[in-house]
């Protein structure tokens, strides 16, 4: 689902295959693929491998603050380090009025039939 968050966000594909939107585009990615979302754009995933995909994801802040992620997410920061208080971000679900428009747009450009899966 659409969403945001008061953080940088990166994503290494490390197995399969997903389609990531940001804002108005979107973008097919496979392993060895790095997805960079900028600080609160909103931004979606499809993954479309049958078998799934595998990806490593940081956040800068962290997404510790979110009661959903809690129990997965680990700030990865040193002695004296801090970050928002309370420690974290969360994910802000949203309701984005172009998401229809945006897949249609980016599908037709690469050939993808979304019905294929």
């Amino acid at each position: 689902k659409p969403h945001r968050h008061d953080s940088e966000q990166l994503n290494y594909i490390l197995d399969g295959e997903l389609w990531f939107f940001i804002e108005e585009e979107g973008y097919r990615c496979r392993k060895g693929d790095i997805v960079r979302v900028p600080r609160n754009a909103v931004h979606w995933v499809w993954v479309t491998d049958p078998n799934g995909c595998g990806m490593l994801e940081t956040h800068t802040a962290p997404l510790t603050g979110d009661p959903q992620l809690a129990n997965g997410a680990v700030a990865l920061r040193g002695p004296g380090e801090h970050f928002h208080e309370p420690v974290g971000v969360v994910n802000t679900f949203i309701d984005y009025d172009k998401l229809e428009e945006v897949e249609r747009k980016v599908f037709a450009r690469y050939g993808f039939d979304p019905s294929s899966f």
